[in-house]
């Protein structure tokens, strides 16, 4: 599989990354056997958060022995052990998220933590205020490498879901120093933040995308089948991989989350992401097939 550059970090991953929102039920052998073929696979991106319920838990006993081999990723902001608990920004929330997941994750430091947004219209406690110090602070004190904001998308009732607040945060926040990276809804069949997505590369931050083959209303399905993109795949290649290699093509994405705790579908996703981007001719011709079945990225 190839490797990428973390937008300006000096962090070189996979193109996909392994989500652990819903592996907490699973028997520790099992989420041992899931982390093993995710890095046999080439996988280095582990994203998890606080409010993963038992998500940090079982990776900390997995880990001793493969904590070298991958790219750590945790959150922060979170009260409780669901994301639906509310969230809470300020210093000492956020120095004892942090405190907690070094120890559920039996790590001294973590790759990337970032900020877990719950809002797209203000950024809590000022751009410049005691978030963001005390985020800058644990960089520098060496408790995590790099720093990043994860953009909500809300519920099937919020009239922005599932995209449009990652859109509206990245006008607002996608390019706000001293924050590397953000994380935002995206897929072939979700196109909102593409635009966007390419603009906020190009200044430097890494972009990490999460629902990139989510059906996220009742209609993508009808959509998919308007498209036509079946068409375009490669022999012996279904659409689930298409569209995983479409996204991979988008110009500006650092890496993709695939969620899943199912072994099978994880290779499956692996196998797809080793193909590669794809050709400069398919790729247009996919857009092209999209925007006329009308799943078009906003205007940024």
């Amino acid at each position: 599989m190839e490797k990428r550059a973390f937008g300006a970090t000096g962090l070189i991953g996979s193109p996909i990354g392994w989500g652990t929102m819903e592996i907490g039920n699973l028997e520790t052998s099992e989420a041992a056997s899931l982390l093993d073929t995710a890095l046999d696979g080439g996988v280095t991106w582990v994203d998890t958060a606080p409010c993963y319920p038992d998500s940090e838990a079982l990776l900390g006993r997995i880990l001793p022995g493969r904590r070298h081999r991958l790219l750590l990723t945790t959150k922060c902001g979170c009260t409780g052990p669901y994301s639906t608990h509310p969230h809470r920004f300020d210093r000492p929330t956020l120095l004892r998220n942090l405190d907690e997941s070094l120890r559920r994750l039996g790590t001294d430091s973590l790759d990337l933590w970032q900020l877990h947004m719950q809002s797209s219209d203000a950024f809590p406690g000022g751009e410049a205020g005691e978030i963001t110090q005390t985020m800058q602070e644990m960089r520098t004190a060496g408790k995590v490498r790099h720093i990043g904001l994860s953009f909500k998308n809300g519920g099937p009732e919020d009239p922005l879901y599932p995209a449009e607040h990652g859109f509206r945060s990245m006008r607002r926040f996608g390019t706000l120093d001293p924050f590397e990276s953000v994380q935002l809804v995206y897929g072939a069949l979700t196109r909102t933040n593409e635009e966007a997505i390419e603009a906020v590369a190009r200044t430097g931050k890494a972009v990490i995308v999460r629902g990139w083959l989510k059906k996220y209303s009742p209609a993508y399905d009808g959509l998919l089948a308007r498209a036509g993109l079946a068409a375009l795949c490669e022999p012996g290649e279904d659409i689930s991989a298409f569209l995983i290699r479409f996204g991979l093509t988008v110009p500006g994405i650092s890496f993709g989350l695939i969620g899943t705790t199912d072994r099978e579908h994880l290779r499956a996703n692996i196998e797809a992401a080793s193909r590669g981007a794809l050709s400069a001719e398919v790729f247009a011709q996919a857009r092209l097939r999209l925007d006329t079945a009308g799943i078009r990225p906003a205007a940024w």
